[in-house]
């Protein structure tokens, strides 16, 4: 009867229209095409004619993105790209930028929704930057938050933990939803990394933004996986009532979902009940149409009858959830439930090959599409350096033009000439410091864009490490990136601070010991620091100092003392009114009896023999219990 009054209404306002010579407005239009009550095709029909009769440019673009979210909703990706795409090529011939911005999330989400995840990230990537040259911080932050759940996704979670944590510096402070939405994706990834101070901090940060029951009850459901994975399984099933107990959660899945994570714990618990309540949650799932659901609640049927030690049930639901990931075409999912066929030992020998083939296959998508990610960063970061280069150019020449025009002022003579002049010099001087904070804030971008830089090609070092299984190699690049790191250290110390020309010695070689320290992860080896705290350099001589004092360690580490010795290594820093001593030393084995510096074979003391001229220093490297090495340059 409603959909019958409806289409009277609309047919009854046409005819008036048409009665009257006119053609129905494009808004009356779009207000058919929101009849839910209407098929595809009729509200598709309406949307089109909306758009061809649609005479204003925002109006328009309007309109062909909510076709493309019609489509959308009925799962029509392929289509609803199509349309995304429409809106893009009209945006960018109208000039739109908001919707062009509009069009590039769109693309993101549809290609996500197709997975095809590496086209995702870039137009994610590209609608987060045309968001933030809008100033559009809500939206801005709305794309981080897609391209931290890709990186999530994608196993990446130290990656998406920097992207969160971006966008909440961004992101308006009136915006709780959605940072409810950045601190449970942070709980989240701190759950992966089985991290539980900081999914214990995310969670509580998220119930303090939590704006619906369903919020809250994600949390608890949280804290309730956090409980299980570490075999509390009372503590879990605590959690699980609590993300239950909310009264106005109407939604079924979401109920269910927590159920079979509760169920799951029951049974850890030895109380068969929970094989019951499994099969019920997996025949109502089946009834909601949602093959992800059901999965995931025959692997946890699967893993109750393996606590009964009931195998051969437990490999009937394993191999029915199997059919359900190939149904899906999800082949991490496939690879789960054949990973626990093979673990119980019931995987046939074709189960077994698909699952190493599997395998293989994932890990490889998964570091092609991290390349990928950290291409498309690398691309963008690079052509903001270049465009931050030129506005630093652009601020200098005006510095320069300004100083210049200053001078040209200041010879005028006479009384009157001098107190125009003078007027003037206030005037230019306002402006030149005013320029001189512009040019301090381009450096300090343009640290924080090299950091970045060197960041994601460490990232492309410690990916290539994992094609190698030869030592050799994967030690040396470990090496390689803790020279990167030296580097980087200074970058990120500049862009944290007001001065960005000079550097605290002390926190600088402190954080570069305990990089250089970690990655070799011997901890009967010990480095103390002697370094006054009051001790700054420029900082462009600190990059030499950083690589000098890394290979010392790099070397004492390596081959300084015996695999089981404990050792000691010194660093010293002093000033003097006209130059500073670095001192370093360890209580190791010592130089080769009959070394020669001249006739140096260790790549790292070459380095340090070449760094220590570029200082204009001098350098002087013995044997006295062990290794010294003093460095002394000028200020």
């Amino acid at each position: 009867m409603k959909f019958i009054s409806l289409h009277f209404i609309l047919i009854l306002y046409s005819l008036v229209c048409y009665g009257q010579g006119n053609q129905p407005s494009a808004q009356a239009y779009f207000i058919n095409s929101k009849n839910k009550e209407l098929s595809i095709e009729q509200r598709i029909k309406f949307i089109d004619s909306a758009i061809t009769v649609s005479n204003a440019d925002s109006t328009t673009l309007k309109y062909i993105s909510y076709k493309s979210s019609i489509y959308s909703k009925q799962r029509d990706f392929d289509k609803a790209l199509i349309t995304a795409n429409e809106l893009l090529q009209t945006a960018k011939e109208r000039n739109s930028l908001f919707y062009i911005a509009k069009a590039q999330f769109k693309l993101g989400l549809y290609y996500a929704k197709l997975n095809q995840f590496e086209k995702s990230y870039n137009w994610y990537f590209k609608s987060s930057m045309t968001y933030e040259k809008l100033e559009d911080y809500f939206n801005f932050s709305k794309c981080l938050l897609r391209l931290s759940m890709l990186q999530h996704n994608n196993g990446n979670f130290i990656q998406s933990e920097e992207l969160i944590t971006k966008a909440l510096k961004r992101l308006p402070k009136n915006e709780i939803k959605l940072r409810f939405d950045f601190y449970y994706q942070l709980a989240y990834s701190s759950l992966e990394l089985a991290d539980k101070n900081s999914v214990n901090h995310w969670g509580n940060e998220s119930l303090k933004n939590a704006q619906t029951a369903i919020d809250s009850s994600l949390v608890y459901n949280l804290y309730g996986l956090l409980a299980h994975e570490d075999s509390k399984y009372i503590k879990a099933l605590d959690y699980y009532n609590k993300a239950l107990s909310f009264r106005n959660i109407y939604n079924e899945r979401h109920q269910l979902m927590i159920q079979s994570n509760k169920a799951l714990s029951n049974a850890m618990l030895d109380d068969r009940s929970s094989i019951d309540e499994l099969n019920r949650i997996i025949s109502e799932k089946q009834e909601l149409s949602s093959d992800v659901l059901t999965y995931a609640s025959l692997i946890h049927l699967s893993k109750t009858y393996t606590h009964f030690k009931e195998l051969d049930k437990a490999a009937v639901v394993l191999n029915k959830a199997y059919t359900i990931a190939e149904d899906i075409s999800s082949k991490e999912a496939q690879q789960e439930s054949l990973g626990l066929l093979i673990d119980i030992d019931k995987a046939n020998s074709f189960q077994i090959r698909h699952y190493k083939t599997t395998t293989e296959q994932l890990e490889k998508n998964r570091t092609q599409l991290t390349r990928t990610f950290d291409k498309i960063n690398l691309q963008t970061e690079q052509a903001i350096n270049n465009n931050l280069q030129l506005k630093a150019e652009k601020a200098e020449q005006e510095v320069l033009l300004a100083q210049e025009n200053k001078r040209k002022w200041q010879l005028g003579g006479g009384l009157g000439a001098s107190l125009i002049g003078l007027g003037i010099f206030g005037f230019y001087y306002r402006r030149n410091k005013k320029q001189k904070e512009l040019i301090e804030s381009l450096q300090k971008e343009l640290h924080h864009r090299v950091k970045n830089n060197l960041s994601i090609i460490d990232t492309f070092i410690e990916v290539a490490k994992e094609e190698f299984d030869d030592l050799k190699f994967t030690d040396k690049l470990t090496e390689l990136q803790n020279r990167i790191d030296s580097i980087n250290e200074v970058h990120q110390q500049l862009y944290q601070k007001e001065d960005v020309t000079n550097l605290n010695l002390k926190e600088y070689i402190k954080t570069l010991s305990d990089n250089v320290s970690s990655s070799f992860s011997n901890e009967r080896i010990i480095i103390e620091n002697d370094i006054n705290d009051t001790i700054e350099i420029q900082a462009d001589r600190s990059f030499s100092i950083g690589l000098i004092i890394n290979e010392f360690l790099t070397n004492s580490f390596k081959y300084g003392f015996e695999t089981e010795e404990k050792g000691l290594v010194k660093i010293k820093v002093q000033e003097d009114k006209t130059s500073y001593q670095l001192y370093l030393s360890d209580n190791g084995k010592g130089l080769p009896e009959g070394f020669d510096i001249e006739q140096l074979e260790s790549f790292g003391l070459r380095i340090i023999k070449l760094l220590s001229q570029q200082l204009d220093g001098s350098f002087e490297l013995r044997n006295e219990n062990g290794v010294h090495l003093d460095v002394t340059f000028p200020k």
